[in-house]
């Protein structure tokens, strides 16, 4: 057998699964006969009752052998005590054992390869084991010589054992170990980096001392299904024959329908985007009318518990008192809009009151325009009665015991008005005030108040003398 070169820079593949079992058989020793199935892992092979495999017989020690499987190959990372891989003593580690090689360790022996494979014979080792170098090896003793060089060597010899079943080289094993799993994944750590799709894609290496059958997991979030199908097919492209990789990645329609239903257990109907960022953070913004402040911060404190994945979250919310206060400062500064007001209810801005036919478009454009800055759309509905236009506008008033109003009507002509007067025949003129003319129409009142005349005339009003 030869020694195993230094570990390649080169990326190993990576797969989902493996087709093919692999049997341990332990060919000699006390437990001669027995099998057992291999799994990519690390593994402690010797006498003690700890160890993942156990295999009894003279000189075989308690951890005799750490090793790991991996790729149909054994790599004997450590030994304790003389290993045999075949008739030859394996000195330098790590050594791979390849499928029907017996090891034998001791009086005991063991190969693998698979299920229903013809099982080899153990080798005679005796000429191995008769040399002076393994009859100090396997004795435990030490040749006394003179002088002081065998002295300095027989202290570099102990010191090197000391190391090989000290926790250090244990350790070194570990790291060993780790160095290879992660490049075995450098392939499609790759690939992710090199799509903009992955982003919010993580790769974790399941640590060299864990007990689970995984090599790594893929986590995060992607946008959509066609993106995760292709995330599976990237580690697939990368894929080898033995290791499994966990994928844990939803889409932005799961973590959006998640969110709806955190929103929903919370009692608020808000809208709400989830997105991933440029630089690959998950964001989240939720916008909506709420009832009040206290009610925002509830929704905030409920999506910081039930998503803690999201990096960023925005919240837009608003009241509907500070909603309806930005329609009531432009509704005050336009006449016609006197008799409306507007109130916030099921999702919606509700205007009542009486609205003049000619003015409806105008109200609508009032309202988009003054939430137009809001970061959500906000339906209006029109629940105000439509009343017929009147057929001019009041340019002055004249008040004492009979006041009297001017009315100009669209052609520019003057219309003399008192109190009891019909307009249109719709009308009644029930009080001409200092604003303006107190109408009623189909038993409503309807306020009218006094305009000035294109062109910047005054507004005409005054008492009567």
């Amino acid at each position: 057998m030869t020694k195993k070169p230094a570990p390649s820079t080169k990326p190993a593949a990576i797969t989902v699964s493996t087709d093919t079992e692999m049997q341990l058989h332990i060919l000699a020793g006390e437990k001669s006969g027995a099998e057992m199935p291999l799994s990519p892992t690390r593994y402690s092979i010797g006498s003690g009752r700890g160890d993942d495999i156990r295999i009894a017989g003279d000189g075989v020690s308690e951890k005799h052998i750490s090793a790991v499987f991996a790729d149909n190959t054994l790599t004997l990372l450590s030994a304790r005590g003389a290993v045999f891989a075949g008739t030859t003593q394996v000195t330098e580690f790590p050594h791979d054992i390849n499928a029907g090689e017996v090891v034998t360790l001791g009086a005991a022996a063991f190969t693998f390869g698979a299920a229903g494979r013809e099982l080899p014979e153990v080798p005679d080792i005796t000429a191995a084991l008769s040399s002076p170098s393994e009859q100090k090896s396997r004795r435990g003793k030490l040749a006394v010589a003179a002088g002081s060089m065998v002295v300095l060597v027989m202290a570099a010899l102990g010191a090197a054992a000391f190391w090989l079943s000290s926790p250090a080289a244990e350790e070194s094993s570990a790291e060993m170990l780790a160095r290879v799993r992660t490049g075995r994944v450098s392939t499609l750590q790759s690939a992710l980096n090199g799509d903009a799709s992955f982003r919010r894609v993580r790769l974790e290496i399941t640590p060299a001392e864990s007990s689970e059958n995984s090599l790594a997991t893929l986590t995060g979030v992607v946008s959509d299904t066609d993106a995760l199908a292709k995330l599976r097919e990237q580690a697939e492209k990368a894929a080898g024959e033995t290791e499994h990789i966990r994928v844990r990645v939803r889409t932005l329609a799961q973590i959006n329908a998640e969110i709806e239903n955190s929103l929903r257990l919370a009692g608020a109907s808000l809208a709400h985007e989830a997105a991933i960022s440029g630089t690959g953070d998950l964001t989240l913004r939720v916008s909506g009318v709420v009832p009040d402040d206290l009610f925002a911060a509830r929704v905030r404190r409920t999506l910081e518990a039930d998503a803690p994945f999201v990096d960023s979250l925005t919240l837009e919310l608003t009241t509907p008192d500070t909603l309806t206060a930005r329609i009531d400062r432009n509704l005050m500064r336009a006449d016609q809009f006197s008799q409306v007001h507007v109130h916030f209810a099921d999702g919606a801005l509700v205007a009542e009151g009486f609205l003049f036919a000619d003015a409806v478009d105008d109200f609508e454009t009032l309202v988009k325009n003054a939430t137009a800055d809001l970061p959500f759309d906000v339906p209006l509905r029109m629940e105000a009665t439509r009343i017929p236009s009147l057929p001019g506008q009041v340019r002055g008033v004249l008040l004492g015991p009979n006041p009297v109003a001017r009315l100009e009507n669209a052609d520019g002509e003057n219309l003399i008005l008192r109190e009891g007067d019909m307009i249109a025949g719709r009308y009644l003129v029930r009080r001409i005030e200092s604003s303006g003319l107190l109408l009623e129409y189909e038993g409503e009142s309807v306020r009218l108040s006094v305009t000035a005349a294109e062109g910047g005339d005054d507004k005409e009003t005054g008492d009567e003398r």
